[in-house]
């Protein structure tokens, strides 16, 4: 069953979910369904009626469960538990009258942990018994309209907009949307203070018809309704578009413009007529309108909400997985997505122009982030895939100048996409709840995640490269190789026995090569293999040190005992390459530094040794899973060089497959063998044997899906270097530069 969801948010937007099939009991054995993973309060809005749920008359146990005009009352309020059921105000459990399905009469009784009181969230469905749908009978939008359980059919009876209810806004710096001086009396004006959690000054609500309400039911209203004023207050609910906000991302926008421009709340500069945006953190800064730029000072977050523990994951725990990909590719990913559901990681496929018109900003690529932590932040995602190459899905391009020159490099990092907030500590494991909204353009001039090459110390932007969520990316540039990789992934999931398969007959063996070229690549290669899974490992050394190259001075000894000499043209890793290894490490020398877009990013070792013609030539049938230390082999994107200008990198990358990395090679160029997934660097990297051997760590500690095993190895890079200062020990630097192709939810076997 392929789904092709548009997220709703959990504060108050509604979106739809396409669904090609109803989600019945008689066609539903493959559907996979979950309660929340926190307990939380919340409204229920029908989207069909625009109605809320509500306990009829108020009674709490009541054998009658209704359709009301939304009103904010303790009636329409209801836990959503994370055992499944689903209680009102009072304590009472929503309930199948007599669990008898057929006439699937609701009402709220004791809680009994019968299969009567189970209900889990279906995309905007709430099913329960039998796997029907809770449904608002007929459709019918009168206030009163009973609720009921019915045959689910995707209509808008059955589509509901969970809303939260009372909670604090923090922004820029942590502060709070505050009401100065706690003042109740309509009027009042807002700043941003210490958050305190004050009832009458820092406690709002989200209606279902977009009003922010203050504790005593007053309404958040663009003053005079003039949003070119820019001025705000909250004052007597009217209904009017004054008082209606979206929700875009972390951004809260008016209903209202400036007569060009949307206007979204935001820390401004005075209280006056006229205010600009003002990135202050200071207690008492005005909060007002200004033009939408979705910088920090228009990023509130709902303290109250779920912040799930992304960087406290727990080895085997079910996954989300949220896939993002463009129009033309997402018809590939039907099957790819049907078979995640069936084997129990809940999957979401998103489309970039979906995306561009769900959270609208500064380009693609901001949006895409923005759906990203929507969906981390609230809906528990714990994988992303982008699923494409920069053709498809956009790249961003981290910035490195130097002093005294205007020459600018432009370098691809997809760690823009998993470091979605500031301010993380060494040691902390995920990011604190009032963490802020990283867009890795703090000063706004456009240009991301800057460094100086001569003074790395300064970061401008205020990254710090620790990753909330696990990225990985397939670089496909046309859905005939999307297709074949996406087909391999299926398959050797599907020979893991912890989905039911025999498993692979190779999957304690692991390949070890070294590049004899390189003075320090033994002891690397070894302190690696000695943290790989256990069983059969077979170690190469690359190349006869007396065929180096006069600038690469060879290893000063020998190999290790048990390490083999490959003298002729990796004869040796060749041979051992087509058994089908489960992991394969080659540590050494890749392509140089090469200027402009036009580089090959093709072979591995001196003097392009072992090439993707070789890769093209592997006959093995079990995919191996490969990770290289060496330089620019997972680039799969252009670095540009060029003196500045009005040159910006385009967003949509002109890759062409003449210059495909060797690690898209392993993935693409064999349709059972070659390779499942590659962990490389994208540029020039100095030695570093730490990260593969904290991804080894973590998986002997047992973590099984890549992308756990590659962001706990980000997430220990960060904590032994946060405060390093080295051009590419930083890690906002060297966690962009090791990258992963392939499927971050994928299981190794």
């Amino acid at each position: 069953m392929f789904k092709l969801c548009l997220s709703f948010a959990l504060v108050f937007t509604a979106a739809a979910c396409a669904v090609d099939e109803p989600t019945g009991s008689q066609d539903s054995d493959d559907l996979v369904l979950r309660p929340p993973p926190v307990a939380k309060w919340v409204y229920l809005q029908g989207t069909g009626t625009n109605n809320c749920l509500d306990v009829k008359n108020g009674v709490p146990e009541s054998t009658v469960v209704d359709n009301y005009t939304c009103n904010g009352s303790p009636s329409q309020e209801f836990l959503f538990n994370t055992n499944g059921t689903i209680t009102n105000y009072w304590g009472y459990c929503l309930d199948v009258l007599g669990d008898n399905t057929n006439v699937g009469q609701l009402d709220f009784t004791t809680c009994n942990g019968t299969a009567a009181q189970q209900w889990r969230l279906h995309g905007t469905q709430i099913v329960g018994p039998a796997k029907k749908c809770l449904d608002v009978y007929g459709n019918n939008p009168t206030p009163g309209q009973v609720v009921d359980l019915a045959t689910c059919n995707g209509t808008g009876a059955q589509v509901w907009n969970v809303i939260n209810t009372p909670t604090a806004l923090q922004g820029v710096g942590s502060k709070c949307l505050d009401i100065i001086n706690s003042n109740t009396s309509p009027g009042a004006r807002l700043q941003i203070f210490e958050c305190n959690h004050g009832p009458n000054a820092q406690v709002f609500t989200f209606t279902g018809v977009g009003e922010i309400k203050n504790a005593v039911g007053e309404c958040l209203d663009v003053m005079n309704g003039n949003a070119a004023d820019g001025r705000v207050q909250m004052t007597t609910c009217n209904g009017t578009a004054a008082q209606h906000w979206t929700r875009n991302g972390r951004a809260l926008v008016s209903a209202l413009n400036d007569g060009l421009f949307s206007m979204c709340l935001s820390t401004v500069n005075t209280t006056g007529t006229g205010p600009s945006e003002l990135e202050s953190s200071a207690d008492h800064t005005a909060v007002g309108l200004a033009v939408c730029d979705y910088h920090e000072a228009q990023q509130w977050v709902a303290a109250d909400l779920f912040a799930p523990e992304v960087g406290n994951a727990v080895a085997g725990e079910p996954a989300t997985l949220l896939v993002v990909t463009s129009d033309a590719f997402a018809p590939t990913f039907a099957s790819f997505v049907n078979h995640k559901e069936v084997i129990g990681v809940p999957t979401k496929l998103l489309t970039v122009s979906q995306i561009r018109s769900m959270y609208p900003a500064v380009d693609d690529a901001a949006s895409i982030k923005l759906a990203i932590e929507d969906n981390v932040r609230n809906f528990a995602t714990k994988y992303v895939l982008l699923g494409g190459d920069g053709t498809q899905v956009p790249v961003r391009y981290r910035t490195v100048g130097d002093v005294g020159t205007t020459v600018r490099a432009f370098m691809n990092s997809d760690l823009y996409y998993a470091n979605l907030y500031k301010n993380h500590s060494p040691g902390q494991g995920t990011r604190l709840l009032q963490s802020l909204y990283d867009s890795w353009d703090s000063n706004g001039n456009g240009l991301y995640d800057e460094e100086l090459w001569s003074v790395p110390s300064v970061n401008a932007d205020g990254v710090d490269g620790f990753p909330d969520v696990a990225v990985g990316r397939i670089p496909a540039w046309n859905t005939q190789v999307l297709n074949a990789l996406l087909s391999k992934i299926i398959a050797y999931e599907n020979t893991s026995p912890a989905y039911g398969g025999a498993g692979d007959p190779q999957a304690r063996s692991s390949l070890v090569a070294a590049d004899a070229c390189y003075q320090t690549q033994y002891g690397i290669a070894q302190n690696i293999a000695n943290v790989m899974p256990q069983g059969t490992i077979n170690y190469d050394a690359e190349e006869d040190v007396g065929t180096c190259p006069s600038n690469h001075a060879p290893q000063p000894d020998p190999p290790p005992a048990g390490w083999a000499i490959d003298t002729s043209a990796w004869t040796y890793f060749q041979r051992n390459a087509q058994t089908g290894p489960q992991w394969i490490t080659y540590v050494g020398h890749g392509p140089g530094d090469n200027d402009g877009a036009n580089f090959s990013n093709n072979f591995w070792g001196d003097e392009a040794s072992w090439t993707d013609s070789q890769v093209s030539q592997l006959t093995n049938t079990n995919p191996s899973i490969v990770v290289a230390v060496a330089c620019r082999t997972g680039g799969w994107a252009t670095t540009y060089r060029t003196e500045p200008g009005s040159f910006s990198p385009p967003e949509y990358d002109p890759y062409t497959t003449s210059q495909t990395d060797i690690g898209s090679r392993f993935l693409f160029d064999r349709a059972t063998g070659g390779a499942v997934a590659y962990f490389g660097e994208n540029l020039v990297m100095q030695d570093y044997s730490d990260f593969p051997v904290d991804m080894f760590t973590a998986q002997k500690a047992g973590f099984q899906r890549i992308g756990d095993i590659y962001r706990m190895a980000q997430q220990a890079f960060f904590d032994a270097n946060a405060s390093n200062t080295d051009d590419f020990m930083m890690p906002r630097i060297y966690n962009g530069i090791m990258t992963l192709l392939g499927d971050p939810s994928m299981r190794t076997q």
